[in-house]
């Protein structure tokens, strides 16, 4: 029979811990990218979320994005739960891993990336740099930084659909039935 102690310090305790993948953003509109994305963060969790910033471009709003991601879901290989974020994405998550100490969590976050101007963005990972400066607050949680398997700008998708809404389906969004491709036709051409 093993001690608490025994049973404490050779990590038998973790192995029941639930690990929670959260993936933040915009998602103006959901992408193939940002499925991808998502899939790679459950490879390590038992279920993942996913929170959606409130704002709107060009004619897609929150609301959209949700629906795209309620569909997405059906195709993720773990449970995702999609939420409308009240204030934003970023708080959401904080508030996520300060409720959720009894749960690792992994937070996607994409790095630097190069601009067509040639100039280089932060990336999200600085938003959620306090993840990694407070280890102390949140032993629990991990930043990943997401490595873009496909480079899919948002504004050249919200482009693409303006200009030829199938080939943009096709070339931006992930393979999924071609029914499901209609329903996000039609949320995206509403």
């Amino acid at each position: 029979m093993q001690t608490f102690r025994e049973y404490y310090e050779d990590g038998e305790h973790l192995k029941d811990k639930d690990t929670i993948a959260i993936l933040p953003g915009g998602f103006k509109p959901p992408t193939r990218g940002h499925f991808l994305a998502m899939q790679d963060l459950l490879k390590d969790a038992n279920s993942g979320i996913v929170y959606i910033g409130k704002g709107e471009r060009d004619g897609i709003d929150a609301a959209k994005s949700k629906a795209i991601w309620d569909i997405y879901k059906n195709y993720l290989s773990k449970p995702t739960e999609v939420h409308l974020s009240p204030i934003s994405p970023v708080a959401d998550t904080y508030d996520y891993a300060l409720d959720n100490k009894e749960v690792d969590i992994i937070v996607g976050a994409g790095g630097p990336r190069r601009l067509k101007d040639g100039t280089m963005t932060k990336g999200d990972m600085k938003r959620y740099e306090s993840f990694t400066k407070n280890k102390e607050k949140y032993p629990h949680v991990t930043l990943k930084e997401i490595e873009s398997q496909e480079d899919i700008k948002g504004d050249d998708v919200r482009v693409a659909i303006k200009a030829n809404i199938d080939d943009a389906l096709k070339n931006y969004f992930p393979d999924i039935s071609e029914t499901d491709k209609d329903l996000i036709k039609n949320i995206l051409t509403d």
